[in-house]
């Protein structure tokens, strides 16, 4: 069965809330997902505390479902008669997952492996009131806590059978997945998921609650197309983008066998490696480089006419001068690969960054869904 853990550690606070009549608090931290609840220890008169790397570790199976369960981080002020609420953080745990991995500081999962994986970030979140809270705890709350989160999933492949068609009930039951990959569909917004690629089906599974996922026989695609980190698929007339598949190539080649056949992989994996061929033929300047010098026969000067030394020299220089032309082409040809490449990144760059904007503003909008069906359930009761 597949297995999802959450590592979760509070370092520090800063600019907390007032508490005590000395002007400072005695915070802590309690720590609450799932069925857990874990507290990290006070720290006396601050509101700037410290700790050290305080961890705690959650984890779950396939079989929950994370759509309807948030991760609470509440700060208290530690007293002798008993405790007051200085802020919470709660983050809807599927939204949290999606923004780890967007925005994790680990280098994207190997391409040794095919399920699983490994996420990193940390960040400073803002301290919110509690709608559960009477008006006067809420009172004065502000300041930041910085926290870590670390998020590793991994996957078995009878459990993942057995889910797929849970997912997607659509699907024969003699189906059977390949290969999954981490990936995001790029519409009229950016939904991050996950590419399943199935032995006659492509199927893909959001990680938003409000995403829609769909499915698409392999036999109705009429066209794929590489793009920078990423493939276009066109199959029943609908275009599928997907983003952010760090596994492009493996991916790519997955789909095409079960498209194409094992002759059409063959003719892409033989091409590849007539293109290196090329590069490293005699013919090409990178070629001539790597080739192996070789050495000139001598011949002695006292056996050799002088007007044929005249054209021996005529053609040496002939000779340099068309190493010297061939040269300047291969710079002129390596100085536009790379005006090329950073005009990539740049574009890269800049989607990425409208990427990451749009995911916000998604985010926003659906925490926002959240805080208000949260407070129609306040009100009701």
């Amino acid at each position: 069965m597949g297995k999802s853990t959450l590592i979760v550690t509070v370092h520090e606070g800063r600019n907390l809330a007032v508490r005590d009549k000395s002007g400072t608090s005695d915070p802590f931290v309690k720590v609450q997902l799932l069925d857990k609840k874990y507290k990290t220890k006070k720290i006396d008169k601050t509101l700037n505390p410290k700790w050290d790397k305080e961890t705690f570790i959650f984890d779950w199976t396939d079989d929950t479902n994370i759509e309807k369960e948030s991760l609470r981080l509440a700060c208290y002020d530690d007293d002798p008669v008993g405790e007051d609420f200085m802020g919470e953080i709660l983050l809807p745990l599927d939204t949290l997952l999606t923004n780890i991995q967007k925005d994790s500081t680990l280098p994207p999962p190997s391409d040794e492996s095919d399920s699983g994986g490994k996420w990193a970030v940390q960040k400073w979140f803002t301290l919110q009131p509690s709608p559960e809270k009477k008006k006067d705890e809420n009172k004065g709350i502000s300041g930041d806590l910085s926290i870590t989160f670390e998020y590793s999933f991994t996957e078995e492949e009878g459990q993942l059978h057995a889910l797929l068609f849970k997912w997607f009930p659509e699907l024969p039951h003699e189906e059977l997945v390949l290969k999954n990959y981490s990936c995001n569909v790029q519409a009229n917004v950016i939904t991050p998921g996950k590419l399943y690629i199935c032995k006659e089906h492509i199927a893909f599974k959001p990680t938003l609650p409000f995403a829609k996922k769909f499915t698409f026989k392999i036999s109705s695609i009429s066209s794929i197309e590489k793009q920078l980190n990423g493939l276009d698929i066109t199959a029943d007339g609908n275009k599928y983008r997907f983003g952010a598949l760090f596994r492009r190539d493996k991916a790519y080649l997955v789909i095409l066998k079960q498209w194409k056949g094992e002759s059409a992989v063959l003719e892409e994996t033989t091409q590849k490696e007539s293109e290196k061929e090329k590069i490293l033929s005699p013919d090409n300047f990178l070629g001539k480089i790597l080739s192996p010098i070789s050495t000139p026969t001598t011949t002695s000067e006292s056996h050799t006419p002088a007007s044929e030394k005249k054209e021996e020299k005529k053609e040496d220089k002939k000779k340099e001068k068309e190493k010297e032309v061939d040269k300047q082409k291969e710079k002129e040809r390596l100085e536009k690969e790379r005006i090329e490449k950073e005009r990539q990144e740049a574009e890269k760059k800049a989607q990425l960054k409208k990427d990451r904007e749009e995911y916000e503003r998604q985010r926003f909008e659906e925490e926002k869904i959240l805080r208000q069906k949260e407070e129609e359930e306040n009100e009701r009761r």
